[in-house]
């Protein structure tokens, strides 16, 4: 339950993702099409430009609920039972969690999706999280 971006990128192990967006209505625009909802009850007070946090193990590969982020994987890091696939996202990098044994190969294009409720949002300006 982080307060705010530092609190976010600190705790953890992977760090948290952070991608930069701009409100565009009830939405935030994170790059390659990709549009996140607001929470309704953050509608009313939630500032233009945003940072949208999800945490590697939040990502759920292959899965068809929205949003959907597309990456191409750069590298792969091994952990044992686990591994981090790391790729390119709009202009930065997403790390997702997957299962060693279901480790893609550099090179591939894979589709994820956030687990619902698991999409954190922060004022970009002043780096604390939006709460109702």
């Amino acid at each position: 339950d982080p307060a705010s971006l530092f609190v976010a990128g600190f705790i953890g192990s992977p760090a948290m993702n952070f991608l930069a967006g701009k409100r565009i209505g009830d939405e935030v625009e994170l790059g390659e099409g990709v549009r996140v909802a607001l929470a309704p009850e953050l509608r009313a007070s939630a500032p233009a430009a945003i940072t949208v946090g999800v945490r590697p193990e939040h990502l759920v590969a292959g899965a068809s609920a929205e949003p959907i982020f597309r990456i191409k994987v750069d590298t792969v890091e091994a952990l044992g039972a686990d591994a981090l696939v790391h790729g390119a996202f709009a202009a930065g990098t997403l790390v997702a969690r997957v299962e060693a044994h279901a480790a893609p190969a550099a090179g591939e294009l894979l589709r994820f999706s956030a687990m619902p409720g698991r999409i954190y949002f922060f004022d970009t300006l002043s780096a604390k999280r939006l709460r109702p």
